[in-house]
């Protein structure tokens, strides 16, 4: 991938999830101009091109002026700044691994986390593998959703690029797979493994185990919303095989924490 070519005189760079943001972003620019604040507008998914952003992140970084980033997302508080050592702190943490030269068909993602109890601020948390081989990208992701939901249950939901014929979504967001479970309690260790399957173009969320540290493991099995297309990008991307982990802030901005550990991925060639 080559390297990117940045504004180097603008002083706030502006991130759109995609060109639907344009209007927000255009009228952001307008009152930085009044204060006679340099700007620069740039289209960048997190979820459709993760490794383009940290490109672009990158490549601002080693400049030498002061810069602010501001992001616009329709569906999360937490975005994507920076990412260093390890452990890491911000809202989101993505490793870009080399491509496997095939798409897999069988997928095991595992790991293991703990929630302290400053996680019940805790909008969703989200765990992701993205593969991209010839041009199409697959999204294989859970959700575990607490916002607006009552204190002692969590929703699991699926990511999905494409919207659906019901019209609850228009694309680029988390549907609700049928599952709602007990939260995860805090001070707590958790193992989590999930099954999924590409074929066709398609990726299947077959399903998934949440583990207790000392207790028993229980899977559970999608209704609905498991099934989605691979989202076609630009053929010229490099094949990669990539893990996210993302925190979302809810409505009261407190902040909090989340520790991740033995994130592993096993899959089949066809």
């Amino acid at each position: 991938m080559t390297a990117e070519t940045i504004r180097d005189d603008a002083q706030v760079v502006i991130l759109m999830g995609s060109k639907s943001d344009l209007p927000h972003a255009e009228a952001i620019a307008k009152a930085l101009r009044e204060f006679g604040v340099g700007c620069a507008m740039r289209v960048a998914s997190a979820h459709k091109v993760t490794r383009h952003l940290l490109d672009l992140l990158t490549a601002y970084d080693a400049a030498d002026a002061p810069r602010v980033f501001i992001t616009i997302a329709g569906r999360s508080n937490v975005r994507i700044f920076s990412i260093s050592g390890d452990p890491f702190t911000g809202g989101y943490a993505f490793q870009s691994n080399p491509g496997l030269g095939v798409t897999a068909s069988n997928t095991v993602y595992e790991f293991d986390m703990y929630l302290p109890d400053s996680a019940s601020a805790s909008e969703a948390i989200e765990a992701e593998l993205q593969q991209t081989h010839a041009g199409l990208l697959y999204n294989m992701a859970w959700q575990f959703r607490y916002d607006g939901l009552p204190t002692d249950v969590m929703e699991l939901h699926i990511f999905n690029y494409f919207g659906n014929q019901s019209g609850t979504c228009a694309g680029d967001c988390w549907e609700y797979s049928g599952i709602t479970v007990p939260r995860f309690t805090p001070n707590t260790w958790y193992h989590i493994r999930a099954h999924f399957t590409i074929s066709g173009g398609s990726v299947t969320h077959d399903w998934i185990e949440l583990t207790p540290e000392g207790s028993s493991t229980t899977r559970y099995l999608p209704t609905q919303n498991n099934v989605h297309q691979a989202f076609d990008i630009h053929p010229d991307l490099d094949d990669t095989f990539d893990n996210a982990l993302q925190l979302d802030l809810n409505s009261t901005g407190t902040a909090y924490s989340v520790y991740f550990d033995h994130v592993n991925a096993g899959y089949n060639q066809p």
